[in-house]
């Protein structure tokens, strides 16, 4: 499944999800460049043999210097429901599963993320750009996945939000969805209610699913489509492409 990303990650990516696998092997998280998904830049998530595995470049000349990291931990059970946290500030990198945590840093040099900002969850279409797996498996992610959140966005993994499901179950069956209300707010099963469900949220959210922080009502003050979160109690504004400063209201001019 895919969907365009609203979070900007060309110079910090942090991913945190839960996930629950029927398989040893899987793609759970891959970003790249549609022109060119084996060779430039690239941030993947997988399981390799109930191994977790995180991998990034930053790019370079093909036949130069690999600003590229990888990290791994073990070990990913079957049935079981296990915490995920990736990242990457700069070249630094990091990986946690469940209790464990492991660091690294790519080669000096690069230092932004340049993909297309479509986050592909449990596969994409063309497996052979960049994952070559030869006992001809499916590398496809087997199932169960949710509260997902991408640089402090939530992604709610509901139809309704565009996604396109490949072998990702629902692991829930009501129209709570195990994940319809964000932020920890808790749902409730109402068939009066438009949706069959009710959200009572935290005293800091609002909203129909508490999707909106109370600090980023009207934008919280960020500009030009730019996109509010909150971190440590500050607002923080996610600027749109072409735009930069603290409220995203600087044109950056190249």
């Amino acid at each position: 499944m895919s969907i365009t990303l609203d979070s900007a990650i060309r110079f910090n990516t942090e991913l945190r999800l839960e996930i629950r696998t029927d398989s040893a092997d899987g793609l759970i998280v891959h970003f790249g460049q549609s022109r060119d998904t084996r060779h430039q830049d690239y941030f993947s998530l997988m399981i390799k043999n109930s191994t977790l595995v995180m991998s990034f470049s930053l790019g370079g000349p093909r036949g130069g210097q690999n600003h590229a990291l990888s990290l791994s931990l073990c070990c990913v059970t079957i049935g079981v429901w296990h915490t995920i946290e990736a990242g990457r500030s700069g070249r630094d990198g990091y990986l946690k599963l469940d209790s464990q945590m492991t660091m690294g840093n790519a080669p000096p040099g690069l230092t932004t993320l340049d993909v297309d900002h479509t986050l592909n969850l449990g596969g994409v279409e063309d497996f052979d750009m960049f994952y070559q797996n030869p006992e001809n498996s499916d590398p496809h992610f087997k199932g169960c996945m949710r509260n997902l959140v991408v640089n402090g966005m939530a992604y709610p993994l509901t139809s309704s939000r565009g996604w396109r499901g490949i072998q990702i179950d629902d692991c829930d069956g009501t129209a709570c969805g195990g994940e319809v209300c964000q932020n920890e707010g808790e749902c409730q099963l109402d068939e009066n209610k438009n949706g069959g469900y009710t959200c009572e949220c935290g005293d800091s959210f609002r909203g129909r699913n508490c999707e909106i922080h109370s600090l980023c009502e009207d934008s919280g003050g960020c500009q030009n489509g730019a996109t509010c979160r909150v971190e440590k109690a500050k607002v923080q504004c996610d600027c749109s492409f072409g735009y930069m400063g603290d409220f995203c209201g600087e044109g950056n001019e190249k």
